[in-house]
């Protein structure tokens, strides 16, 4: 069974749907937004996402245009440039992530238990 594109796009939309909604979710639900394993696991579910997105769609892609152009303008074994930038890629959302957790998180906590002392 193969896909048209136009059933692929809407398919898609449909995704891009609901996974903005399971973004939201947080705000708009205030067990969640308290819940630290329902934090967790939307957290897992964007990060699976990126990954997903990154591996299935952007990576081969990447890695077939680089190889076009080596083959055009590089003699000799070429630097595997995509690979590199896919890691650094990730690595800067995955600090960005972190500094922005501990930045909020602990400053909320800190300022949650200051409060409950007074």
């Amino acid at each position: 069974m193969s896909l048209s594109v136009k059933e692929l796009k809407v398919i898609m939309i449909f995704v891009i749907f609901v996974v903005s909604l399971a973004g939201i979710l947080p705000l708009k639900i205030k067990a969640i937004n308290k819940s630290e394993s329902g934090l967790s696991y939307l957290n897992c579910f964007s990060a699976g996402m990126f990954l997903a997105i990154a591996l299935i769609h952007m990576m081969p892609e990447s890695v077939s245009e680089f190889k076009d152009w080596t083959d055009e303008n590089v003699t000799g074994e070429p630097f595997p440039l995509p690979f590199c930038c896919m890691f650094i890629g990730y690595l800067i959302v995955l600090l960005m992530d972190q500094v922005i957790m501990h930045r909020f998180i602990d400053h909320n906590v800190g300022h949650h238990h200051h409060n409950e002392k007074s």
